[in-house]
C-alpha cells in the first residue's frame, strides 16, 4: 500500500467550503482510478488551520499512472470553484509513503 499525504493551509472558517469542493470534484475522480483504496481527511488540534488528506493506493505505479490531463482539469476546476466561493487556501506539500512489512 502507498499513502498520498497532502497538506493544505485553510482558515478554519473556510474549511467546510474547501472540503465540500474536494468531495464534489476530487473524490469522484480519484475513486474511479485503478488502485484507489480510500481517503481520509485529518486536522491536528494544535494546527487547526492545516488540513491533511490521506489517500490510500494499492501501488505506487497505480497512483503515478493517473492521466495527467485529468489531474490538471480537476485541479483547475477545484481552483476555480474555490476562487468563486472566495475560499483562499495554500497547498503545503505532498508526500508518498510506503507501507513497510512488519517482521516480529
Amino acid at each position: 500500500m502507498v499513502i498520498e499525504y497532502l497538506t493544505f493551509q485553510v482558515a478554519p472558517a473556510d474549511q467546510a467550503t474547501f472540503l465540500h469542493w474536494d468531495d464534489r470534484l476530487w473524490t469522484p475522480i480519484l475513486s474511479q482510478q485503478p488502485g484507489y483504496q480510500g481517503k481520509e481527511i485529518w486536522r491536528d488540534r494544535e494546527t487547526p488551520h492545516q488540513i491533511h488528506i490521506v489517500i490510500r493506493w494499492q501501488s505506487w505505479e497505480q497512483w503515478q499512472n493517473i492521466d495527467p490531463d485529468l489531474l490538471q482539469a480537476t485541479e483547475q476546476a477545484f481552483q476555480d470553484a474555490l476562487q468563486a466561493a472566495d475560499c483562499p487556501y495554500q497547498f503545503r506539500g505532498c508526500q508518498g509513503l510506503e507501507l513497510l512489512p512488519i517482521h516480529c
